[in-house]
């Protein structure tokens, strides 16, 4: 379906995802601070007047201006095309607004036919030679009517596309093929049209928009971070946060032979990620292609699923050829043993001490937050990477609390692993406790999207103040995707405690207790056949197994949906995603609906 100029703002201006407890949507005006590399491929045929001409060069000049162009930002390239390829300003050589401008207005007028798909190939070929290597890639195609090579056009997009090239297109008048440009355009949101050159003018600032928007849509910042998928490329996902006052952008690579999984968020193995801009996915069996950024690397398809693979030392992958001798080409893949000796000093990753198979990302303005590998690998300082281990490898980790926090001066992590937490609402009261009001919630983003699987361990320590709702949230995951209520809750209803664990059975583990004047400490466990819980000395247990079932939101202290808030004081939070070696009970029988005194 074609979208107009009016309908695609419309679709534009309700764009997001519905998200773990309904947190506010990226919507706000960002700078383009991200590295992104845009070609413009602008139409030159003999159907274009002389006028029409000049407006379309206005155009271009007026978006460059609209443009965040700098060396660290955005780069612009312009190619002319009829019949064949006119005048070119690459990327290669930087130029500044003003340069850029300059160049635009003497841009010579082919008067020639309109061969589309020579036009493509162009802004691919210049992409893959001039392109910086952790940049964004988009095309803008503006043009007023139909390629003469409409299939080899169809081909050349889907070729662009798969170099990871989002295509944007503008039509411009009654003779463009509607059909040909939803070819050409990554998605529907990708399309415009105009009646006519003047009213180019009208879309300056909706591209400019969509190009600086397009990389954060779907992120949710909550509290200051979000990640989202990248627009065009499997094996790269978009990191928001929030700096300075405004919201930012930046592009981010998953470790060699994952994908990005917005359901998961997180890299996954790519054969088990569903990325609808995965190039298997419409080319023949047992085809391959080259990486992006590896030249030993290259994604072998099968069944429409793609699987890296790696050419030997000293060998380059070659597309169409296979691996090809060439001693410049020392780069290995992770799962190879590493003879090549990277330079340290440029990996932005740290290791993760207390857990092999993640690592710690520095988020500006945000702080360490720590990121899982997929399953089967570990993290690799030398490789800055997560790499297959051996299946007998078996890392010895005592069980330790992911996070712990005492409250005692303020919100830092006691637990060594220094995660990241943002709170709203929260004091820090001079007995060295957290008080919760309305609205008061801490987010533990650390356990957004977590498989908890069948090993769980909460401990707290809390009291209630005798006002609020009659029930209070306070632990819980808060919401699905989809609106689920949460899969992990403590919550208190009245004077009684009660304690809730879903798996993905469908089944949920409920205790409850009575809440005692004062503090009271909460310890909780699932075993994967038992909730189990002690609460003021007092122990209750029931059968439950199966995986907890997985939110996408983070672990949430206090508030959840904004309607709900937790009154009182929390002196003491745990997390533990393990068990420790000896019974946290002393090895009660666990028993259903009955207390242990």
């Amino acid at each position: 379906m074609w979208l107009s100029l009016k309908t695609s703002v419309s679709i534009w201006l309700v764009l997001g995802l519905f998200f773990a407890y309904h947190p506010k949507i990226y919507t706000e005006e960002m700078k383009c601070n991200q590295p992104v590399d845009v070609v413009i491929l602008l139409d030159g045929s003999d159907s274009i007047s002389d006028n029409d001409w000049v407006r379309s060069k206005n155009f271009v000049k007026e978006l460059i201006g609209s443009f965040d162009i700098g060396l660290n930002t955005i780069h612009i390239g312009i190619i002319v095309y009829s019949s064949n390829i006119g005048d070119v300003i690459g990327l290669k050589k930087f130029h500044s607004k003003e340069t850029l401008k300059f160049l635009a207005n003497r841009l010579h007028h082919p008067k020639d036919g309109t061969d589309t798909a020579a036009g493509i190939r162009k802004v691919t070929e210049m992409m893959e030679a001039e392109s910086r290597p952790n940049a964004a890639r988009v095309a803008i195609v503006i043009t007023d009517g139909r390629s003469k090579h409409p299939i080899q056009t169809t081909q050349e997009a889907l070729k662009a596309k798969s170099a990871g090239i989002v295509m944007l297109t503008v039509g411009v008048g009654h003779a463009i093929s509607r059909a040909e440009l939803s070819q050409i355009a990554t998605s529907e949101r990708e399309m415009f049209d105009v009646s006519n050159f003047s009213g180019l003018q009208g879309i300056v600032g909706i591209l400019r928009k969509l190009l600086c928007k397009s990389l954060c849509k779907g992120c949710i910042i909550d509290r200051g971070i979000g990640y989202s998928s990248h627009p065009n490329d499997c094996t790269k996902y978009v990191q928001c946060f929030r700096a300075d006052g405004e919201y930012r952008a930046k592009i981010m690579s998953c470790p060699f032979g994952t994908y990005w999984d917005q359901d998961k968020i997180t890299c996954w193995h790519s054969h088990l990620v569903n990325c609808t801009t995965d190039a298997c996915l419409v080319t023949q069996k047992d085809s391959t292609f080259a990486m992006r950024d590896h030249c030993a690397g290259y994604w072998s398809c099968h069944y429409g699923r793609a699987e890296a693979k790696c050419c030997q030392r000293n060998h380059r992958y070659v597309q169409g050829k296979g691996c090809q001798p060439d001693g410049s080409c020392n780069q290995l893949c992770p799962h190879f043993k590493n003879t090549v000796e990277n330079d340290k000093s440029e990996c932005e990753l740290l290791t993760d001490e207390d857990n092999p198979s993640s690592y710690i990302q520095i988020v500006p303005g945000i702080g360490p937050i720590s990121r899982p590998c997929a399953p089967g690998s570990a993290f690799d300082k030398s490789m800055c990477s997560c790499a297959k281990v051996s299946k007998s490898w078996k890392p010895h980790v005592e069980c330790k609390p992911s996070v712990s926090y005492n409250f005692n001066e303020d919100f830092a992590d006691q637990s060594g692993n220094n995660v990241f937490a943002g709170y709203e609402r929260v004091i820090i009261t001079e007995n060295g406790s957290a008080k919760f009001s309305d609205g008061s919630r801490i987010n533990i983003w650390r356990f957004a999207n977590v498989e908890f699987g069948e090993k769980l361990l909460l401990k707290l320590r809390f009291l209630t103040y005798n006002y609020g709702a009659v029930e209070q949230p306070i632990v819980t995951n808060c919401y699905g995707e989809y609106g689920e209520g949460p899969s992990i809750a403590i919550t208190t209803v009245e004077q009684s405690i009660t304690i809730k664990i879903k798996t993905e059975f469908g089944e949920t583990g409920i205790l409850r207790f009575f809440q005692v004047p004062g503090f009271n400490n909460v310890t909780m466990v699932y075993d994967g056949q038992h909730v189990i819980a002690k609460v003021n000395g007092k122990i209750k247990s029931t059968a439950l197994i199966g995986n907890i079932e997985r939110r996408q939101a983070g672990l949430l202290i206090g508030d959840c949906d904004g309607q709900h808030s937790f009154h009182g004081e929390i002196d003491y939070f745990a997390v533990y995603m393990c068990l420790p070696d000896e019974d946290v009970f002393q090895r009660v029988a666990p028993t259903k609906g009955r207390d242990i005194a």
